[in-house]
């Protein structure tokens, strides 16, 4: 197996006394294992650095042995944030997700690019970085198989007067249609229903409703267990408490 790809460092472990293995979220191939020999020294440890968009020429035997590579930086996330640690933190917690959850060489290109944008995005403010999260978690629903349906009421078709959300379904829920089960409803958040985009209407508590939301769903589709729950909860506190 030979090739050459564009990929996303989501792993990297110490492997004996100055070697590493890293995963690598390829654009075309999916994750990718890869043996890097005499990686830990001064000149190019950092470019095994977790969130780095890296170039690498592949080479393995077959498709269940581990690779060796030629690794290229091309751009360096770690580096750009590197005074920002809660920004590290997240691109860790997500890069966790993704490694633990989806399978080695399975190619999924929305996958890869919805990652790296979320990347590139994680420039902005505070309350955008919230935003961009949601969008992201909603994302990996949606790439797993799970994603949520808001475009009509689930019990009636209709795409009027939407108020619910379903946590058995994921679909949405009108207002007379859900009246009579609202204690067991979600909320449709403003932020839900402006299509995902922020204006002056959509507030602090609107946001930590919305990620409420998004977080049950990851964790009814576990695509967080209770270790990357605790993480979550813990990088998203200074975010939160920031605006």
């Amino acid at each position: 197996m030979k090739f050459t790809d564009d990929g996303i460092i989501i792993s990297a472990k110490k492997h004996g006394e100055n070697s590493i293995i890293i995963k690598i979220l390829s654009q075309d191939h999916g994750i990718c294992n890869i043996f890097v020999k005499n990686a830990i020294n001064s000149k190019s440890y950092s470019k095994y650095q977790v969130g780095n968009l890296v170039f690498f020429d592949l080479y393995a035997k077959n498709n269940n042995s581990l690779a060796y590579a030629k690794i290229e930086n091309l751009e360096s996330f770690s580096s750009r944030y590197i005074t920002n640690i809660n920004k590290l933190n997240i691109i860790n917690l997500f890069s966790l997700v993704i490694a633990k959850n989806f399978m080695d060489l399975d190619p999924n290109r929305d996958l890869f690019s919805s990652f790296l944008q979320f990347l590139r995005d994680l420039d902005q403010d505070n309350m955008n970085i919230l935003s961009n999260i949601i969008k992201f978690e909603l994302r990996l629903l949606e790439i797993f198989g799970y994603g949520l349906d808001l475009s009509c009421c689930a019990a009636n078709g209709s795409s009027d007067n939407l108020y619910f959300i379903s946590p058995k379904s994921g679909r949405a829920v009108s207002r007379d249609a859900g009246m009579p089960y609202e204690n067991k409803l979600f909320k449709l958040t403003n932020y839900f229903k402006n299509n995902l985009t922020l204006n002056n209407k959509i507030l602090r508590d609107d946001l930590l409703q919305s990620l409420d939301i998004t977080k049950y769903f990851m964790i009814k589709y576990n695509l967080l267990d209770n270790d990357k729950l605790q993480l979550r909860a813990k990088y998203l506190k200074d975010f939160i408490y920031s605006f």
